[in-house]
């Protein structure tokens, strides 16, 4: 039985929304490929899968924001952006533990993204890029988190795709944090979004649509 929410790593829900969404022998473009953490423990070679990143080395190296794969060739497409600015861009480690796992992943380090406008900018870039490549009734698999932000629900009404699953993914142990007074409630979530692309674009979500940012 798959539920909505526990704790566990990425790749057990990931792994998760393959078998419910994604049928073997299918295309699936990961734009977002990295250290290819949420495929460790699954056999790639059921799927048509291409891999790409802006900045490790996979099948292609391209920036999620302009995908060089043709209009309307896609069954999924996976799309893991950052979740924050800047993202603490020095590495993560026992003296730093708000720091970051991936060295300039995303353009995630001294020079941005600066702020919200600019993380809006990638999401929405990444989006368009993903409907695009998307064949009709393909399906979106986008991995978020709330900050400052309620991101999720913003990402609820995504122009051009359906909201059809939402999984929470429940921290492992305790997140890092800053050694400030607490006046709200810690985070410890994050979700999985899948998405079913519809035959029109629909309505303009929440996240503004702005020119791409310089990285």
């Amino acid at each position: 039985m798959i539920y909505t929410a526990r704790a566990e790593n990425n790749n057990g829900f990931f792994r998760d929304i393959l078998n419910l969404y994604v049928p073997e022998g299918t295309s699936v473009a990961d734009l977002t490929w990295g250290r290819g953490k949420f495929w460790e423990g699954i056999d790639r070679s059921k799927y048509n899968l291409i891999r790409l990143d802006k900045h490790t080395s996979c099948d292609v190296r391209a920036d999620f924001r302009a995908v060089p794969l043709a209009d309307e060739t896609q069954d999924t497409v996976v799309f893991d952006p950052p979740y924050v600015t800047r993202m603490g861009f020095k590495r993560r480690s026992k003296e730093n533990p708000n720091g970051s796992n991936q060295k300039s992943a995303f353009g995630l380090d001294e020079s941005g993204p600066r702020n919200e406008r600019e993380l809006d900018a990638l999401y929405a870039a990444g989006t368009a890029e993903a409907r695009r490549i998307l064949k009709r009734g393909g399906i979106l698999i986008l991995k978020t988190m709330d900050t400052e932000r309620w991101r999720h629900v913003e990402l609820a009404h995504l122009p051009g795709f359906k909201l059809i699953d939402l999984l929470v993914v429940i921290t492992k142990g305790k997140p890092p944090g800053k050694p400030y007074a607490q006046k709200r409630a810690r985070k410890n979530h994050s979700y999985f979004m899948v998405f079913r692309k519809l035959r029109t674009a629909g309505a303009r979500a929440t996240v503004s649509h702005h020119r791409r940012p310089s990285l």
